[in-house]
């Protein structure tokens, strides 16, 4: 279901009982075998300005069971940006992945842990412990009791600043080299920006890889250690705002 706060993100748009009634057709074609006609009503309200993670999420069964993996697997890591710890989302997500054989996205042990709240929640934290580290230090500076407890507090919530603001930073590197999927089957990563350039490793349908450059009509991706050129039309960005300096304009979903 639609909640009412994502509801109320674009309020030029129609009603939220509209809305909400749009997703539910989405979801009644979608049990009904209409797939085709789920995708249209998912996409018709994310073009109106709404995202949630179970639209998001629903959008990608619905690709996947028509056979359009690369499309399923950008769906399901939209949700997964918005929830990162989603059972079925990650559940989703990994038999995509296992079933075309795409590239993983990989990351370090810190950064892993790091990504385990959205960029919403660590702000949220970061937030919330700024104000409570400056309250418990103007209160150590003011008070002349329990000046231990404060100090600690101060303390504490300093920390959990801290590691709020690297928790912000790894999704910040998300932005800065934004995920691409690939969307077209039988996909390889060349060693130049050129069609007749010589293959590096191949990149099935559906892999996640990170944008680090562009040329034209090319993007440079990466996957681990790896880093080939690959044509922008085979990719589709995961967050398209987030790369909207290196790649260009959002090139919407298909």
């Amino acid at each position: 279901m639609l909640t009412a706060a994502v509801l109320a993100q674009a309020p030029n748009a129609a009603s939220p009982a509209k809305l909400q009634q749009a997703f539910l057709e989405a979801g009644r074609a979608y049990d009904q075998g209409r797939l085709d006609e789920a995708v249209s009503r998912y996409n018709d309200l994310m073009a109106q300005g709404y995202e949630s993670k179970e639209l998001l999420f629903n959008l990608g069964n619905a690709y996947f069971r028509l056979g359009k993996t690369g499309l399923a697997v950008v769906n399901y890591r939209r949700a997964w940006r918005l929830a990162p710890r989603d059972p079925d989302v990650l559940a989703n997500l990994r038999f995509a992945l296992q079933h075309s054989g795409g590239l993983a996205p990989t990351f370090a042990g810190p950064v892993a842990a790091l990504l385990w709240l959205s960029l919403g929640q660590w702000v949220f934290a970061g937030t919330a412990a700024y104000w409570l580290a400056s309250v418990s230090a103007a209160l150590l500076m003011v008070l002349r009791t329990r000046r231990t407890l404060l100090l600690r507090a101060a303390i504490g919530f300093g920390l959990v600043l801290l590691v709020s603001v690297a928790g912000m930073l790894a999704w910040t590197d998300l932005y800065r080299r934004p995920e691409m999927v690939v969307i077209e089957p039988k996909q390889e990563a060349l060693f130049a920006p050129l069609a007749e350039s010589t293959a590096h490793f191949a990149v099935p349908e559906g892999s996640i890889v990170r944008a680090l450059d562009r040329s034209g009509d090319w993007v440079k991706v990466a996957s681990g250690r790896q880093a080939g050129w690959m044509r922008l039309s085979s990719c589709l960005a995961v967050w398209p705002r987030m790369g909207e300096k290196m790649l260009g304009p959002p090139t919407g979903v298909r």
